[in-house]
């Protein structure tokens, strides 16, 4: 896809849990120390700094710094996570990773559904929609604020059901 970023809004205010996430790939390589293909990546921005987060039964948990207990990220933090569990469309929530076979490529975090990773300081989780599919922080770990581009504001190539608003309602 092609797609407008608004590269604007973060200048003013800090990315937020949900927000489809332009950023550039400078310094995040795999296990195996593989550089991304790719100078820019898009996904979906889960864990901000301080969270603490786990994957189990295709659903994304998350502890906010200073609480005691996981919560489902559900559509009460967005209405797109919803969507992602929805089993329609090709969603199939998420998944912990296994390898990925187009990339020859072994996960880092999450592998299992008792692992909890806890993002540091001024870096972001990215998890990408397609999660059985995608090569996202699951394999090569956080984003630095630093790289972080931008919200993804529109789709302008091609013309398909996802051509519009990025992110909306199907």
């Amino acid at each position: 896809d092609h797609v407008f970023v608004d590269r604007f809004s973060w200048n003013f205010t800090e990315p937020e849990r949900g927000d489809i996430t332009v950023f550039i790939t400078d310094g995040l390589t795999t296990r195996n120390d593989k550089a991304l293909n790719g100078r820019y990546y898009i996904k979906r921005l889960v864990g901000l700094p301080g969270d603490e987060l786990k994957i189990k039964n295709g659903k994304l948990y998350l502890r906010k710094p200073g609480r005691d207990n996981f919560s489902v990220v559900d559509d009460d933090i967005d209405p797109a996570f919803e969507r992602l569990y929805s089993g329609k469309s090709g969603y199939e929530g998420y998944s912990n990773p296994s390898i990925n076979e187009r990339r020859k490529t072994q996960p880092q975090y999450l592998l299992h559904g008792q692992d909890v990773y806890k993002v540091p300081e001024g870096r972001y989780f990215m998890l990408g929609d397609n999660s059985s599919h995608s090569l996202d922080s699951r394999f090569w770990g956080t984003v630095p604020r630093r790289n972080l581009v931008g919200q993804a504001a529109l789709v302008w190539w091609p013309f398909s059901n996802r051509w519009g608003l990025a992110d909306h309602r199907y």
